[in-house]
């Protein structure tokens, strides 16, 4: 996903703020919107975590910060396929799935490999990551709430900026709870 992201344009030819999303019907235009729909299909599968979790047993994973982002994000990326498949959203998108990548190489180390869990040091960046992600998120998505001559919408753009600052005040309190309280006991 990464790479048709960075394909598709971040890498070639859109430009970094208020880029329009391409509602004709060349095959980039299809190709980006395809691309989209398929990251709003991985949130599905994101979301299928929860499920795993209650399977599983394992409630004390399934928190209200879990719960929160994986709906919302999965609302979310819904709104986008379908309202807004390409322009602005693309590299925020892009950029979700480098974490996702990271997040999800912990998980399948830790799971497959148990006996590594508490020499795994990078654990607490994971988060700061997702910080740094929301972070760019907020910035990349002002200008398409702020300008009135972006060509994203305004409301899609809305909906990043306002979820990325939710998120990045609940992760950051995750963060503060998980790990400076941690140090200080």
């Amino acid at each position: 996903m990464i790479s048709l992201g960075i394909t598709f344009g971040w890498g070639t030819k859109l430009r970094f703020n208020c880029e329009p999303v391409d509602t004709s019907n060349n095959s980039d235009a299809i190709e980006m919107a395809s691309w989209v729909w398929m990251m709003y299909m991985t949130k599905v599968f994101d979301l299928l975590d929860t499920v795993f979790f209650v399977l599983r047993k394992k409630s004390n994973q399934v928190t209200f910060l879990h719960v929160l982002h994986h709906s919302m994000t999965l609302v979310l990326f819904y709104t986008l396929a379908r309202y807004a498949p390409g322009g602005q959203c693309v590299l925020d998108a892009s950029i979700n799935c480098f974490v996702h990548v990271v997040m999800y190489s912990y998980y399948f180390i830790t799971n497959t490999f148990p006996q590594y869990k508490k020499n795994i040091w990078w654990k607490k960046y994971i988060t700061q990551i997702q910080m740094i992600q929301f972070c760019f998120l907020i910035l990349h998505n002002l200008p398409t709430v702020l300008q009135n001559d972006c060509g994203f919408p305004a409301f899609a753009g809305g909906m990043v900026l306002l979820e990325s600052i939710l998120m990045f005040y609940l992760f950051s309190n995750f963060y503060v709870r998980t790990y400076w309280k941690k140090k200080d006991n």
